[in-house]
């Protein structure tokens, strides 16, 4: 897989991630070519590095809360759940003090964990989300992905602007 950046705002998605499973996802507006440009990584887990932009709403997240972070993020269409559109859906390792819908995030993608898949129980499901920030974690310890948590574009200054969505292979 391509590295690539991906920047969006984050919106209220199906309120699945949090209450049903326990991983409160930031679900990334997309508009018709950036869905375009992630169809090849439709229905893929994939892991990297994440912030939420300083500059964006809620003015309550200190920069140190900002990131980045360790993330494992689904794109498709959620076999499990039958969803039409596909989603760019990112669970951040970190437990914010808050909701941060509204504002920007910026990601960097580094590498495929798996295939999406339907699964007999939620609770199957669940556990597989466990392995997905178990083997994120470890992933991200290797020097290769460890040194990219200092890539520029994921500590942007306050008056650096791009649009959104924004996505870029590397």
């Amino acid at each position: 897989m391509n590295r690539w950046y991906l920047r969006g705002k984050v919106i209220h998605g199906f309120g699945r991630g949090g209450s049903q499973l326990g991983f409160p996802t930031a679900n990334i507006e997309l508009d018709d070519a950036t869905t375009a440009a992630l169809q090849k990584y439709k229905n893929l887990v994939i892991f990297g590095w994440g912030c939420v932009e300083p500059s964006s709403p809620p003015a309550s997240l200190s920069p140190a809360e900002c990131g980045p972070f360790p993330f494992a993020m689904s794109v498709g269409h959620n076999p499990q759940f039958k969803n039409k559109d596909l989603s760019a859906e990112v669970y951040f390792l970190h437990k914010f003090k808050e909701d941060f819908y509204g504002s920007y995030v910026r990601i960097l993608c580094l590498g495929v964990l798996r295939e999406q898949s339907a699964f007999t129980t939620l609770e199957e499901l669940i556990q597989t989300i466990e392995k997905d920030c178990t083997d994120t974690s470890e992933q991200l310890k290797k020097e290769e992905f460890k040194k990219l948590e200092s890539d520029p574009f994921l500590h942007p200054s306050k008056e650096e602007t791009l649009p959104a969505p924004y996505y870029k292979e590397l």
